[in-house]
């Protein structure tokens, strides 16, 4: 059965918190709204790493 790109997004997300997760980290839910928003498509690429700059202090 083939994933629809919600189911994929999902569950790269979940594995990339996973991933985290072993790490010590984790991705706040602002860093996950961005990453939702540049996954469908509703924000750039460009607006996307500009804001994860401003999230993080570094612009």
């Amino acid at each position: 059965m083939k994933q629809s790109k919600q189911e994929k997004l999902e569950k790269a997300l979940k594995n990339t918190k996973a991933s985290f997760a072993v790490e010590g980290l984790d991705i706040t839910d602002k860093e996950e709204k961005l990453i939702r928003a540049k996954a469908n498509g509703e924000i750039t690429r460009e607006e996307f790493l500009r804001e994860v700059k401003k999230l993080h202090g570094l612009q």
